[in-house]
């Protein structure tokens, strides 16, 4: 691409790592995540939860963690995307109960994540509960956040559904 004098972007990047990862070329995908970091371009969620779910996949999470290497934030956090893109809720719910387990603070992405696909699977005392537990925490809901509980009360499920998934 770039002999042709086209700039790879982001998106460009996570399809290729993703594709790496779904054929269990690890060392590619990584060393691909390192280019490019070396020419400045900055990982998105997208590309997290591609690699995240390549390991997941590959149970090389088990190894992570056997091996002592402890998950921060940015791991969780992925892990839930996948999980809610997936409609695994109750576990990745379960990766919000090992996050407090780690003395980890959840982001307000991982706690939109989860009120959004409460409220797609009908269960709002769930999601309203996961909105008081984040505000509880000293987080401040974001835009994000209030566009999910406006869209429940005016009925724009649509909406509901797709901000399970990071932006």
């Amino acid at each position: 691409m770039s002999e042709k004098g086209i700039k790879p972007v982001v998106q460009t990047y996570t399809i290729l790592i993703d594709g790496y990862m779904k054929n269990e070329c690890f060392d590619q995908a990584f060393d691909l995540r390192n280019k490019m970091q070396e020419v400045g371009i900055a990982c998105n969620e997208h590309t997290y939860n591609a690699l995240i779910s390549g390991l997941c996949k590959a149970d090389l999470y088990t190894e992570m963690i056997a091996s002592g290497n402890r998950p921060d934030v940015i791991t969780y956090t992925a892990m839930t995307s996948s999980l809610c893109d997936k409609g695994y809720l109750e576990n990745a719910h379960s990766v919000l109960r090992q996050m407090d387990e780690a003395g980890l603070c959840p982001n307000v992405l991982v706690y939109n994540m989860l009120i959004a696909g409460y409220f797609r699977e009908g269960n709002f005392q769930e999601g309203y509960r996961l909105h008081d537990e984040m505000l509880d925490k000293g987080l401040k809901p974001d835009d994000t956040t209030y566009d999910i509980l406006v869209s429940l009360k005016f009925g724009d499920k649509p909406f509901v559904k797709a901000s399970c998934m990071p932006t």
